[in-house]
């Protein structure tokens, strides 16, 4: 996953959470007094938002990790090489 990819991702995440609240303030009030099992439905449906935004952040999670650790190797390799490029270069001019 590439960054507009996280980003995308935090955007849906960010609407969804955005959504769910504007709903949750709205229906409180009109499901006061409704039967239990309406009001079971929309817990349920809250529920299933909820578990949305989990998977969501887990994976914009797991997948910046992922990121993060590829640009360390890559760092890493890149440290190797100007390392192994200076000491060549101090032992030529040490012979020469």
């Amino acid at each position: 996953m590439n960054q507009v990819e996280i980003y995308a991702a935090e955007k849906r995440m960010s609407l969804l959470l955005n959504e769910k609240f504007e709903m949750q303030k709205e229906l409180h009030a009109l499901l006061c007094g409704e039967q239990k099992e309406t009001i079971e439905a929309y817990t349920r449906l809250f529920d299933v938002m909820d578990e949305v935004i989990i998977q969501e952040a887990k994976s914009i999670d797991k997948n910046k990790n992922a990121a993060h650790q590829r640009l360390n190797e890559t760092s890493n390799v890149i440290v190797k090489k100007i390392f192994v490029e200076l000491k060549t270069r101090v032992v030529d001019d040490t012979k020469g």
